[in-house]
Order: structure tokens, then sequence, then C-alpha cells
């Protein structure tokens, strides 16, 4: 299965989408990471957390292909 990632701000309108994603994948028994950081669903956020999103999958993109 292809390496999976997410995660939300605490703030975030989304943040009770996310947190049930996750425990439906934790319940099916599907591998991936989750987590949760301070801040809401704006630029500041994505800002402050998108390189971890970008260095997880530059890495498992390099070692599958």
């Amino acid at each position: 299965m292809v390496p999976f990632r997410f995660d939300c701000g605490k703030e975030d309108l989304l943040i009770d989408y996310n947190r049930k994603l996750h425990a439906q994948l934790q319940e099916t028994g599907i591998d991936h990471i989750y987590e949760e950081f301070e801040g809401g669903h704006s630029w500041d956020y994505w800002k402050n957390n998108i390189m971890k999103t970008i260095l997880f999958f530059n890495l498992h993109t390099k070692t599958n292909f």
C-alpha cells in the first residue's frame, strides 16, 4: 500500500473529520501517520507544517521507485 500521512490543526474546523478518519483507518488496520499541531485552517498552519508532509513523501517515493 502507498504510504499515507495527514495532519490537522487543533483549531481547524475539520478536526473532528480528521480524527474520525484516523480512527477508521486504525480500526481497519490501514497503516498511516496522523498528527495534530497547533493552529487552524489557515495559510500560517500550512506554512508551518507543509514541510513535514513534503519530506514524508519525498522519503517514501525515493524508496519505492
